[in-house]
């Protein structure tokens, strides 16, 4: 028996937390598949190692490090050894699961006294009642202020009040910064209403701050308000790591097969674990992933070029708790991340990069991030120019 199994089918690479699962449709052999070959290569180390041999068409790796990438391939043998060819080789970026959601009540009033996480300014007073949440609210009609600091990942803060024929209005502070004036007058009593929410703030800390209105209420004419709770929510940690810096671009010298050298300044942050490399023959895309990197590693050699062709690079930082985007996977949360791209045209002129210009464009919002591209031309070796 000289003929070797089938290439295993329908190759597919999933990522979890800490690990990736690999999975295939069975090869075919005219005497039996006797089992499978799996290899993987972490992206850093760069060396291909065989890490398992299965009877099965589904493999987990376990022990992978979240936010770092890596690639794995499979063949098939028989009984005699003889081997198929490897299946395409495809990417995994192991991903933190995300934190859930978690809402917690800050209520106006603590063992019967004014809670002390929250500032009391003015004359605010307590009223029971077993309509409000925890039984009681603070209520005031004259200058003052109720203040609360707040931090998390994926925050939001609401207040709950009160609505009702005899209120007025109250002005809302984030951080120091007004956010709204809310109009808490109603015909009818609506209790612990959810009267203002910030929506997602950026992670950290923050301060809300419910401000008097001197103004009164045009149909009430009160100026009265009430604070029953606050509500705060933390969720997954959405922040972007910081932006890559310029991107640089260089010809190897001597080198005669239009690869090029594609650098990076690295990203500062302790949490970051690696970058993402893609490439697109037009400036406005579609971008094609091209390779990851776990840090340090902040270069790559671009290779297999056609010449006469413009290139646009760009490279994304990436954390443990986001998986970017991988053609072999489903993205887990679209993060939103920072990226520079570069600009290049591999042509046959000379042994030598050249910069031909430098420019600089914006390009689209993409969530919070907005990214900027600094454009460099540059022509890699491939001979004598035959223009």
């Amino acid at each position: 028996d000289l003929v070797p199994p089938t290439v295993p089918g329908g190759f597919s690479v999933l990522s979890g937390d800490s690990a990736a699962t690999v999975s295939w449709t069975a090869s075919t052999d005219a005497f039996g598949v006797t089992g499978y070959e799996v290899w993987m290569q972490d992206t850093f180390v760069g060396a291909w190692i065989k890490i398992a041999d299965v009877n099965t068409t589904a493999f987990t790796r376990l022990g992978l490090a979240n936010g770092s990438c890596y690639r794995f391939k499979v063949r098939a043998y028989d009984a005699v050894g003889n081997m198929s060819d490897y299946t395409e080789p495809m990417q995994a970026s192991p991903v933190l699961p995300p934190t859930p959601a978690n809402t917690v009540r800050i209520e106006d009033t603590v063992g019967g006294v004014a809670n002390p996480a929250i500032t009391w300014v003015g004359n605010w007073k307590s009223y029971s009642g077993s309509a409000y949440s925890g039984g009681t609210m603070r209520a005031l009609e004259s200058s003052g202020s109720a203040s609360m600091d707040f931090t998390g990942t994926g925050i939001s803060i609401k207040v709950d009040a009160m609505y009702y024929f005899n209120r007025g209005y109250m002005d809302v502070f984030i951080d120091n910064a007004f956010s709204t004036r809310v109009d808490l007058y109603s015909v009818s009593a609506s209790y612990t209403a959810p009267v203002y929410s910030s929506g997602t703030l950026p992670d950290g800390p923050h301060t809300i701050r419910v401000q008097w209105v001197s103004t009164p209420n045009p149909i009430s004419g009160r100026t009265l308000l009430d604070i029953d709770c606050f509500d705060v929510t933390t969720g997954p940690d959405i922040t972007a790591p910081p932006t890559p810096g310029t991107i640089t671009v260089a010809d190897l010298a001597g080198d005669e097969t239009g690869r090029v050298s594609v650098a990076w300044s690295p990203s500062a942050g302790i949490d970051l674990a690696g970058y993402k490399l893609y490439r697109a023959t037009d400036v406005a895309g579609p971008f094609e992933y091209i390779s990851c990197f776990h840090v340090p590693s902040a270069s790559y050699i671009d290779s297999g070029l056609t010449n006469g062709t413009t290139y646009y690079y760009r490279v994304t930082a990436v954390r443990p708790t986001t998986t970017g985007s991988l053609p072999s996977i489903r993205r887990g949360m679209s993060l939103p991340l920072g990226r520079r791209v570069v600009l290049c045209r591999v042509h046959s002129r000379n042994d030598r990069a050249q910069v031909m210009r430098s420019t600089q464009r914006p390009f689209a919002m993409e969530g919070r991030c907005r990214t900027w591209a600094r454009h460099l031309v540059y022509l890699p070796s491939r001979g004598p120019d035959a223009s």
